[in-house]
This record gives structure tokens, C-alpha cells and sequence, in this order.
């Protein structure tokens, strides 16, 4: 045989390898079985023609030399191995095709040849220094490079290659250690799958290798002097999203990523998106898909980002002043109109001049950067208005219309400057005039909220006067007064109430028929101008024998008070309603809420001085009497529920009250609401618009069963399995206990008990108690993923022999009790068992999940000295020790066996039973002299013996 047999690989590998410093496969096949470990101390060497099959794990503590020819593993997507030493070097002359590669414990691990990754690269917390080579690898998983905090490093065209499947976010974990130890992830996020990307951290001035800080557009104001990354798109096409992560504690402030590109030269590709890593508290700077991977130079940027520009106002008013401002704080600002240069100098920019549709911009010169500015369209509203009167020189009081440009939505006249009239009409008609008013107007467009203003107007009026005298102002019924006009115009026309009763040259009038409260008046005319002017009005006394009695008002609501008031003057009045007298006296007034609908009321009134007294006129009152009531449904609820509450019908507006608070107010009789609580109080007031009356209802206090439901857990992290306790708030009638809005429980028990939850379902209770319902807020539940072991071994053996215990399952391992174990955290520890034990294991995971299993070995007796195994034989034919003699074997464990192999591994004999015939012979011919390898298994759970065997030939 030339390969190792997985029944012999787990015992001599376990006795034999671990004392070996190095592993060396000639030509043939090392194959470590599923459920087996390698462990070498040494390098490991694969010689030419020689493959490896590795289904779980080989634990290598120096280096691995690759000289076979091919990729060295066989076993594509299987097994693991770890280097788990100090500084180790993948080298050799040939590639390793890997499937999963670990780096850990201490030092950094080098690769002097390419290396390819079949499933993942788990770098821990290492660094994998690459040189000049590249890391393949080709599981297009997102979680084929996991997030670790280890990192590639390498120089020139080096680097961490990823084959990509899908559009997410793909994590290059990419550093250096060279000169200032910096570890910078970058992520590609493909807009196609299938591609495949090689990134590198260059852990120096970009401008070292090749990529010019200084060469960069105007508008990148800095490139990252310390560390750049190399992106190439080593195959498929689409864009990438780009996010580089960095310490801006120690790299510097920047806001966006660059590329050396087009001239070629540094240039933004952002704007950027500003993020941040919490694993590792790194700012993140993302950009959206960029195309151009022609250039593999990408690096963080200060970028000058368009600047703010503003305008006010902006839309503006004809001959209004605009400001223009940029943002402040730059050397120089140059502020364009309409593509022309106008100012050069401060960030403000001011002017009247403006015309509709002028676009300004500015160009910022700081130095090291140039910025722009957004552009602005200006807006002016531009227009004018003119003033137009029907007559400009008149006769005192002649009305004058003026008339203005129409279009406009405000019109404001002003007569010597005082505001007369503000409408929506361009016509204003003014009397009196004063000879030399001034008028204009302003005219106001709303939808622009710009006026505008007309030239004045001045007025001509031609000025006189007329005075009007009286002989008396006080007189009796019938008694003759006369009346005279000042000045000497060529005629009078007197006027009584407005009418006239006489025209003439005569400036006197005399008249005894004046009545009790009238106005005389008189006009005179001047022919000259041919103007009449109006003289002072004149009030007559006279006692007429009336009284009047009027009633504020006399229209009322229920309850309003009225004031009923005669005429003044008398000595004393009598106010009587519905044949009563209510209040008699020198008071003319009297104030009441006592009315009735209908009821009639006049005053008597007395004069002493003429000893007179005069009826007034009876005033019917009207009261508008109606009422209002409201209804609730229902007046017990519960949290939340709706309640509907009508009032009465045929009123016009509905004022709805909650404790004094308007809710509501409309047409509408109902008024509908879930929001009251617990002994809250509800109105209606309703209101005739015709009659202006309000009515209010009397008071609704309502009854809101008020309660909460609060839900506790007995953790909100639990591993796959546990059993997770919710309790609900005691008290209620029922409860349903609901995981991702499927009830999962119903009854009375306020308590929920499962383990059947999954990652983030959401636990929610609704308890019931007296009709109503109450919720809890969500719930949500974090679960881990579980640990389930298998622990193998149980068997019998003989005392002071051994016997390999295992377990599978989870991601670490703890044996108990430790003293008869080889170690105590590893799967598959030796037990040496002093009496009869049960070995427990605990299974764990990274979540701190946790399973337990046992395994149990049970002792024989076995004394060493029945039997003697020799350590050589001589097969040299002379008839001593030709043959490997085992005495008493057969006799004492009839059901033993025999193996014996080379110091390769490879089997050359074997037996059951052990007959004491092996002779040094293998396949017919003679093995070389030198030292094997034998097992010797007594059987019947005896135990193992095994040891070395000497072939000496002379």
C-alpha cells in the first residue's frame, strides 16, 4: 500500500506525528480523514508527484513548501489547514490550491508564490504579507473573507483577489506593515455579478509610485499623502461602488475618493457619502458605480465642493436691490452676470439693476482650490402705472374720478400722502378737495408682492365760504326763527332737511313751521366761478310733544339683556310692559333680561317746564327660544374605543367640548372620537347662524375602562433551544401570546413559555379583562445559533492503556475531568483512565451556546508481565530470532492483531491472530534493515500495545 488507511491514521498520527518536527509526502497520497487531525511541528513538504486529501483539519506550525507539481490538495472545498505558528512562509515551486486557510496564534505569515483559495480565508487577527503575489480567492460568498480584523498586505501589482457572484458588498480587508503599520478595508459593491476584483493597500505617497500628488484638477484641493489603494478589475465589466475605510483621528479630514484618471491626473469621482464602521471604528467615504478602472490609483481627497450662492430677494421687484452672497471665508470671489465678469472682491455683491432672467454665478479662487457656485436665474418683475383725473381744477366739494393703469390686484390712493382708499378698483372718486392736494396711487401685483408708483397729481379748487346763523336754536311747536348767510354771493338757496324751500338773492330766511330736530342749511353761488359753496347745518330744537323709545336690541336670544332707551330731555319717564310698569322715574334708560317672545313695551314721558307729557311708539319683542340635547353611545368604553355622540338636529354650527376644549366645530350633529379617557366631560353648544343664538347642552361624563398590559422576558438574547419566559401584567381575564403575528397561546395564564424561536421574531401579547382588549409594545427576540454534539468512544480497555475519546458539533470543546486526558479543550483527546470514568464534554459556539455529552471507559485488569513483546529480530538463518515471537500470545488473548508498518506509514504485515511468522519478508522479497512501527491490539477490549520493532540484518 502506498496511502495511509483511515483506520491506521488516527492512531499513528496521533502517536507518531506529534513527535515528528516535519511532514514529508513522497509521490504518493496522505489522506487525513473526516473526523482526523494533523498536527506537524515542522515545515510541510510535498515532494514531486505526491497530493494530499485533507476532509478536516492540518495544524501546521512552520512552513508549507509546495514542490509536487500541481496544487498539492486533492481535496477541492474540503478540509482545513492552519498555521498555527509563529512567522510562517507559503513557498515552494508550485502553487497550493487551498481550500480553507487560517491564519493564527502569533507572528506574521509571508506567501512567496501565488496562492489560491478555493472556499475561505479566515485571517483572524494576522497579517498576510503577499509581496509582489496575489491571494486568489474563488468563492464568490460574501463571507469567503470574513470581517476579522486581520489583514494582505503586499506591494506593486500585489494584493487580495476576490472572484464576486452577486451585486452586495464585497470586504478587502488590505493593509501594510511597512514604515507606519495602517489597516484600511476598501469594499466593492459590482452592478454584475460574476466579475472579479484585485484591491491593494499602498501603504505609501502615491506619488512614489508613479501617481503625481500635485498633478490633480483644480478642484481637488488635496490627495491623501500617506496611503492610496490600487483597484483593478482583473475580469467581466459593469461599474463599482466604491467605500474606503479610514482613521480620520490620525489620516486627516477628507470628503471625498479620486482617481487618477483622463490626463491622466487626480480627480473627484464623488460626491462621496460620509459612513462609519463600528467593528473597527473606521470613517467610511462611499461613492456611487464608477466605471473607469483604467487606472488602478484610488486614494482619499479634499475636494472643493460647489459652493452655496444665494440671491435676495429672489424673485424681486423692479429697481428693488438684490444681494448676491457666496459662501464666506475664500480669497477671492468673482461674480459673473450673464457670463460676464462684474466684481472682483468680496463674497457680497450688491445691485438695483438687475433684469428678468439675468443669470449670475461665481468662481472662488482660495489657493490651493478653485470652487463654483451654483448658478441663479434672477427673477424681476418689471412694469409701471400712470394717474389720470377726470378734471384737475374744481369747485369746492365736486367729486374728481381718478383713474390708473388696471392689471394690478391692490390699489392704494393717497391724498397728500395719506392713505384714502386701498381696494381692488383703479378708479377712486374723492370729494372734498383742497385746492392743492396732492394725489397718487401705488399698485400692488400680489402674486409678486411687488408695487408700483404713479406720478402726483396736483388739484386746483376754487375757495370761499358761507356762514349760516340762526335767531334761536330753541323753540316751541309753531314758534317763527330766522336765519341769515354770511358774505355777498349773487344767490342763496336755504335747505330744511335737505329740501329746499327758498331761492333767491335775499341772504335771510325766516320760517315758523321748523319742526322738532331739523337741519337748515344754505347754498351760495358765485357766477364767477360758477361754484356754490355749502354753509354750516344748523339744528333746531323744538318741543314737538314726542318721545321715542327705542330697544338694543330688540331682537334677542334666550337670557340676553336688552337696553330700552326713550328720547332725552324729559323730566320723567314711566316704562311699561304688557300693561305693567317696570320703572318709573327721571331715568330715560332701562336695562333688562326679564323679555319674553312677544311681549310689548312703551315709555310715558314728562316735560315740567311745558308740563307736558308724550307717548312713545310700542316695540313688540322678539326671543328666539330653542334648545339643544346630546347623547353619548356608549357611556362606558373601553382604551381607544369609539364613541359617537348626536345632538340635536336643525342648528347651523356644532361646537363639540371635551373638558371645556373644543374638539369639533361644523355642521355636522355627530362627533365621533377614540380618544377620551376616564371620567372626561362632553358639551355641545349649537348655534342658529340666522339668529345668532347659542344653545348649550347639559354635561356627559363618560367612563373609559382604563387599563395597560406590560410584557417581561425572561432574556432577549437566548441560544437556539433555550427556553425564553414571557409574562404579561397579572390581573387579566385572558391573555393571546403572539411570535411574528401568529397566536401561539390563549387562556388565562399571564405567562409564555418556548423554545421554538427563530433569529428576530417579535413575541406580542393582547390581554382581555371586562370587554376590552390591551397591547404591549413588540418584542423582539435576538437567538443564536445552537450547539448539538455527539460525543464517541465508549469502550472497555485494559488498565494502563489508552483510548481515544471524541466529539463533533460545535466550535470549541471542554473535557472534564482533565488529569487522564491528553488535552482538554481539543475534539479528540487520549484518555489514560486510572479507573472506570465518565469523560463530559461541553460543546460551545462564538455566541457562547453551549451543549453537554458524555463518554464512558471501563477498565480490565492487565498485567504487562504475561507477556513479552522483543523490540527486534535477526532473519538471518540461523535459526535465532528469525522470526518476531510473540510467547504466550495466542494463549492469553486468542482474539489479538497485528499490524506493522514503515517509517512512512505504509502497512508491510498484518494478522489476526498473530501466528509469530513474520520473518522481515514483505511481497516476496526481504524488507530493508531499520526500524518499524507495530500495533498490537489484545482484543476483547484488552487494550492497545505499540511500539518499535528493529529488523538487523548483517
Amino acid at each position: 500500500m502506498k496511502h495511509l488507511l483511515l483506520s491506521i491514521l488516527s492512531v499513528f498520527l496521533v502517536q507518531s506525528v506529534f513527535s515528528q518536527e516535519d511532514m514529508t509526502v513522497h509521490e504518493g497520497l496522505l489522506s487525513v480523514k473526516d473526523g482526523a487531525f494533523m498536527s506537524v511541528h515542522g515545515d510541510a513538504r510535498v515532494s514531486l508527484g505526491a497530493t494530499v486529501h485533507n476532509s478536516d483539519t492540518i495544524y501546521l506550525f512552520q512552513d508549507w513548501i509546495n514542490n509536487s507539481g500541481g496544487a498539492a490538495f486533492s481535496s477541492y472545498g474540503l478540509g482545513y489547514v492552519r498555521l498555527f505558528g509563529d512567522d510562517q512562509r507559503i513557498r515552494g515551486l508550485d502553487t497550493t490550491v487551498f481550500s480553507e486557510l487560517w491564519l493564527e496564534q502569533t507572528g506574521i505569515k509571508y506567501a512567496d508564490i501565488e496562492v489560491l483559495i478555493d472556499t475561505r480565508l479566515l485571517l483572524n487577527d494576522r497579517e498576510f504579507s503577499l509581496d509582489s503575489h496575489v491571494v486568489r480567492v474563488r468563492n464568490p460568498a460574501l463571507t469567503s473573507v470574513p470581517t476579522t480584523g486581520g489583514f494582505v498586505s503586499s506591494i506593486e501589482d500585489g494584493g487580495l483577489l476576490r472572484y464576486t457572484g452577486q451585486t452586495s458588498d464585497y470586504y478587502f480587508p488590505v493593509g501594510s506593515s511597512l514604515g507606519t503599520t495602517r489597516f484600511r478595508p476598501l469594499t466593492i459593491t459590482p452592478t454584475q455579478p460574476n466579475m472579479r476584483w484585485l484591491v491593494r493597500m499602498a501603504n505609501v505617497d502615491a506619488t512614489i509610485e508613479g501617481f503625481d500628488r500635485s498633478v490633480r484638477d483644480s478642484f481637488v484641493c488635496e490627495v491623501n499623502p500617506d496611503f492610496y489603494h490600487r483597484v483593478y478589475r482583473d475580469s467581466g465589466v459593469g461599474d463599482a461602488a466604491l467605500a474606503i475605510h479610514y482613521e480620520s483621528a490620525v489620516d486627516g479630514l477628507y470628503d471625498d475618493i479620486g482617481h487618477w484618471q483622463n490626463i491622466p491626473q487626480w480627480e473627484s469621482i464623488g460626491p462621496a457619502t460620509v459612513g462609519f464602521d463600528p467593528i473597527f471604528n473606521h470613517d467610511i467615504l462611499s461613492v456611487g458605480n464608477h466605471s473607469d478602472f483604467a487606472e488602478p490609483a484610488f486614494a482619499l481627497i479634499d475636494s472643493a465642493e460647489e459652493q452655496l450662492l444665494t440671491a435676495s430677494p429672489n424673485p424681486a421687484c423692479q429697481d428693488s436691490t438684490i444681494t448676491i452672497s457666496a459662501a464666506g471665508g475664500f480669497a477671492q470671489y468673482d461674480f459673473y452676470v450673464n457670463g460676464i465678469l462684474v466684481q472682483s472682491s468680496t463674497d457680497s455683491f450688491y445691485i438695483n439693476s438687475f433684469s428678468d432672467g439675468d443669470i449670475v454665478n461665481v468662481i472662488i479662487d482660495d489657493a490651493a482650490c478653485i470652487y463654483r457656485t451654483n448658478s441663479i436665474t434672477l427673477q424681476v418683475f418689471e412694469s409701471s402705472v400712470s394717474l389720470a383725473a377726470s378734471d384737475t381744477s374744481v369747485c369746492p366739494g365736486t367729486g374728481v374720478i381718478f383713474t390708473t393703469t388696471s392689471g394690478f390686484d391692490i390699489y392704494d390712493f393717497y391724498v397728500n400722502g395719506i392713505l384714502i382708499q386701498s381696494s381692488n378698483s383703479q378708479t377712486f372718486i374723492h370729494v372734498p378737495l383742497n385746492d392743492g392736494d396732492i394725489i397718487s396711487v401705488i399698485v400692488t401685483n400680489t402674486t409678486t408682492g411687488c408695487q408700483y408708483t404713479s406720478d402726483d397729481l396736483i388739484m386746483t379748487v376754487f375757495e370761499n365760504s358761507v356762514t349760516l346763523t340762526a335767531s334761536d336754536t330753541t323753540i316751541c311747536p309753531s314758534e317763527t326763527i330766522q336765519f341769515a348767510a354770511s358774505g355777498a354771493f349773487e344767490l342763496y338757496e336755504f335747505y330744511v332737511n335737505g329740501n329746499l324751500v327758498q331761492s333767491s338773492p335775499s341772504s335771510g330766511f325766516i320760517s315758523s313751521s321748523i319742526n322738532n330736530g331739523d337741519i337748515i342749511t344754505v347754498t351760495a353761488t358765485d357766477s364767477t366761478v360758477l361754484c356754490t359753496y355749502t354753509s354750516n347745518q344748523i339744528q333746531i330744537t323744538v318741543y314737538d310733544n314726542t318721545v321715542n323709545l327705542n330697544a338694543f336690541p330688540q331682537l334677542l336670544c334666550p337670557g340676553d339683556t336688552t337696553l330700552l332707551q326713550a328720547t332725552l330731555g324729559f323730566d320723567n319717564y314711566q316704562f311699561i310692559q304688557n300693561g305693567i310698569i317696570i320703572q318709573a322715574g327721571s331715568d330715560p334708560f332701562i336695562q333688562t333680561n326679564s323679555i319674553t317672545n312677544g311681549d310689548s313695551i312703551y315709555v310715558i314721558s314728562t316735560d315740567n317746564s311745558v308740563n307736558c307729557s308724550y307717548t312713545s311708539n310700542v316695540i313688540i319683542m322678539t326671543v328666539y327660544d330653542e334648545q339643544v340635547e346630546l347623547t353619548a353611545s356608549p357611556t362606558t368604553a373601553c382604551p381607544d374605543e369609539q364613541v359617537t355622540f348626536t345632538a340635536t338636529t336643525g342648528f347651523d354650527v356644532y361646537y363639540f367640548l371635551v373638558n371645556g376644549v373644543q374638539q369639533q366645530v361644523g355642521p355636522s350633529n355627530i362627533f365621533n372620537t377614540t380618544t377620551l379617557s376616564n371620567n372626561d366631560v362632553v358639551q355641545v353648544v349649537a348655534e342658529n347662524t340666522t339668529t345668532g343664538c347659542s344653545y348649550s347642552s347639559a354635561f356627559i361624563q363618560m367612563t373609559i375602562l382604563e387599563d395597560g398590559v406590560d410584557l417581561v422576558l425572561s432574556d432577549d438574547e437566548i441560544c437556539e433551544g433555550e427556553i425564553l419566559t414571557a409574562t404579561a401584567t397579572s390581573g387579566f381575564d385572558t391573555y393571546d401570546f403572539s411570535v411574528d403575528g401568529l397566536l401561539v397561546q390563549s387562556g388565562s395564564s399571564p405567562i409564555f413559555n418556548t423554545s421554538d424561536l427563530s433569529d428576530g421574531d417579535i413575541i406580542f401579547v393582547t390581554a382581555y379583562a371586562s370587554g376590552c382588549s390591551y397591547s404591549n409594545a413588540s418584542l423582539q427576540i435576538t437567538v443564536f445559533p445552537g450547539v448539538s454534539i455527539t460525543a464517541y468512544g465508549d469502550t472497555t480497555i485494559a488498565a494502563s492503556t489508552s483510548a481515544t475519546i471524541g466529539a463533533t458539533g460545535a466550535q470549541g470543546y471542554s473535557w472534564t475531568p482533565t488529569d487522564d486526558l491528553s488535552c482538554a479543550n481539543c475534539p479528540e483527546p487520549i484518555a489514560t483512565p486510572t479507573a472506570p470514568t465518565t469523560f463530559t464534554v461541553v460543546g460551545f459556539n462564538d455566541f457562547g451556546c453551549t451543549d453537554t455529552a458524555q463518554v464512558f471507559i471501563d477498565l480490565v485488569p492487565y498485567d504487562s508481565n504475561l507477556i513479552f513483546v522483543p523490540n527486534a529480530l535477526t532473519p538471518n538463518g540461523d535459526g535465532k530470532n528469525d522470526t518476531w515471537e510473540i510467547i504466550d500470545l495466542n494463549t492469553l488473548f486468542p482474539d489479538n492483531e497485528v499490524v506493522i508498518l514503515n517509517r512512512y506509514g505504509d502497512e508491510v504485515f498484518e494478522q489476526a491472530p498473530y501466528l509469530n511468522g513474520f520473518d522481515g519478508r514483505y511481497g516476496g522479497g526481504e524488507l530493508p534493515a531499520g526500524t518499524y512501527y507495530f500495533i498490537l491490539n489484545l482484543g476483547n477490549n484488552y487494550g492497545v500495545i505499540k511500539g518499535d520493532l528493529t529488523i538487523i540484518r548483517e
